[in-house]
């Protein structure tokens, strides 16, 4: 059985999980519903991404990703969600050529990726440096086998690491999931309890900022049953609430789903726009 959970990596695939670290003092940088401390902003906060691709030719494809994370920092309380869609269709080799045939070309498209998942998360910080959180959240990706898979998940996270340039972030808990498969998938619809660990970290350049996280769930019914998730961005802030990322977002599975891939990846330029 797949321990997928959303956060994700988005990163769309995987859009990230809200706690994710900001590079703070870099105004113009989404905050990814950042931990925070005393001195920093407080309120409500919102932010946009779109990212897509069109390929025409001797290949017919297009894809388009879309993502927004939104919600309230408070002193000791914060509210977030997060939302991602991904939607493809191309042209596809239906005689197995290995080419398409201007008759290929000119068909009508198929549908090639479908993608929706959606996480809300409550934080309530522990003094200056610790948080217990909630996240609830849902996936519908029929490309991965999954019809809709829902989870809710709780745990504590600590700051490891807080200074003006950089951010160091743990979170360690316990993820339950319902999984309900498509039908082309033999197995049965089943529930998993993980162990989840993860670790973000971001860091502000000149100009520029980084900003990277490592996800491992463990099936606590199976242990073989393991999932890593990994995600990196670019940050690069162009004025006006606007920000350049390019992002790579890695999905492995020790245990896929039959007939589904091990390993996943998916590299984006993203425009992402924030108000805060």
């Amino acid at each position: 059985m797949s321990v997928a959970v959303l956060l994700a990596a988005s990163a769309l695939a995987t859009m990230e999980p809200t706690f994710q670290p900001a590079i703070r003092g870099f105004p113009d940088a989404p905050p990814r519903g950042e931990v925070t401390s005393p001195t920093d902003d407080i309120g409500p906060y919102l932010s946009g991404a779109l990212a897509g691709s069109m390929v025409t030719g001797s290949t017919s494809l297009g894809t388009l990703e879309a993502g927004s994370d939104l919600g309230w920092r408070g002193p000791r309380v914060g509210l977030g969600a997060i939302g991602s869609a991904r939607m493809g269709r191309g042209a596809v080799d239906a005689d197995g050529s290995g080419h398409l045939d201007r008759r290929e070309r000119r068909s009508r498209w198929v549908e090639t990726a479908k993608r929706l998942e959606g996480d809300v998360r409550l934080d309530h910080r522990l003094g200056a440096r610790h948080v217990i959180y909630g996240v609830a959240g849902a996936l519908h990706d029929p490309f991965a086998g999954y019809a809709l898979r829902t989870h809710e998940q709780a745990g504590l996270g600590r700051k490891l690491v807080d200074t003006a340039s950089t951010d160091l972030v743990a979170e360690a808990g316990v993820d339950v999931a319902q999984e309900r498969y498509v039908e082309t998938v033999e197995a049965e619809d089943t529930s998993v309890v993980a162990a989840r660990l993860w670790v973000g970290l971001a860091h502000r350049f000149d100009k520029v900022g980084w900003r990277q996280t490592i996800e491992v769930f463990e099936n606590l019914q199976n242990h073989a049953d393991l999932r890593v998730l990994h995600g990196a961005a670019l940050v690069a802030p162009l004025g006006a609430g606007l920000a350049l990322e390019p992002t790579h977002t890695l999905a492995w599975d020790h245990q896929p789903l039959e007939g589904y891939a091990a390993l996943d990846q998916t590299t984006l330029l993203r425009l992402v726009a924030s108000l805060r």
